[in-house]
């Protein structure tokens, strides 16, 4: 939970404190290759961040394999703070356990504290007074979601962030349009409800492009510009891409980057 203790759920009532264990347990029998992760969100938070550690820590301990943390990644256009990413994705790495983004998404539209738990009346009002982008996202605010995603991108990149997995691909699969109040319009990806790239998608290209050892990176985005348009043309409205960043090695870099001119232009 926010403060760092165990939050009461289902799965802890009914099996007990050590479910977490159990469930790692379970999946490494089930699948000894498979790569398993600790997935949280507001890891921002320095109580839960060091919560999350600690159980961590605990289960590697015990023998059990836990190959990385993953922080969701559902943010705001200026929350939660960057220098609040900088800490906790340092921390992770301190922890010596790789650090993932699992969710990555932006909200653009703005948040009443009362969203959650109103009842429908005031959820009504709530709507019409936050839903403020319902014929387009203006210029402006493309470009601060842009340069938001370009922040987060580069501390992705300072500390090592081993994968980004955007939480649907297009504006028109996300989950935001209906959370926390449904029947609002919301853009919080890199390509548009069309499927067309949005300043947001340029703005990640030019920090890949930096850091040419994340060519691969840059190539996956690229592949994924053009899945988007076909997921459209073949009326899936949901699905989730991951964005590998591992740092290409010296010899397969020098392989690629021959390709490297011709995809950036293309991108």
């Amino acid at each position: 939970d926010e403060d760092g203790t165990l939050r009461k759920t289902p799965w802890r009532e009914a099996i007990g404190d050590d479910y977490v264990e159990r469930a790692f347990a379970f999946a490494r029998e089930a699948d000894p290759d498979a790569e398993l992760y600790y997935n949280d969100y507001n890891l921002w938070k320095p109580a839960k961040l060091q919560a999350a550690i600690r159980v961590v820590q605990g289960l590697k301990a015990n023998g059990l394999r836990v190959d990385g943390i993953g922080e969701q990644g559902h943010g705001g256009l200026d929350d939660p703070p960057l220098a609040a990413i900088d800490a906790a994705l340092a921390a992770i790495r301190a922890s010596g356990t790789k650090a993932l983004v699992t969710e990555l998404d932006m909200d653009v539209l703005p948040r009443d504290p009362d969203m959650w738990g109103a009842d429908l009346s005031k959820k009504k009002l709530i709507r019409a007074a936050t839903n403020v982008y319902p014929d387009g996202l203006p210029p402006a605010m493309q470009e601060k979601l842009a340069r938001r995603y370009a922040d987060v991108f580069r501390l992705f990149l300072k500390h090592g962030v081993a994968r980004v997995t955007l939480w649907g691909l297009t504006d028109a699969d996300s989950w935001l349009h209906d959370f926390p109040i449904p029947g609002r319009v919301n853009y919080p990806l890199l390509w548009d409800k069309d499927g067309r790239e949005k300043p947001a998608f340029d703005a990640v290209v030019e920090v890949l492009r930096e850091h040419p050892q994340y060519l691969p990176a840059l190539l996956r985005l690229c592949e994924l510009r053009s899945f988007a348009m076909g997921r459209l043309a073949d009326g899936v409205l949901y699905c989730e891409q991951a964005l590998a960043i591992d740092p290409l090695s010296a010899e397969a870099r020098l392989h690629l980057m021959r390709n490297y001119h011709e995809l950036g232009e293309s991108a």
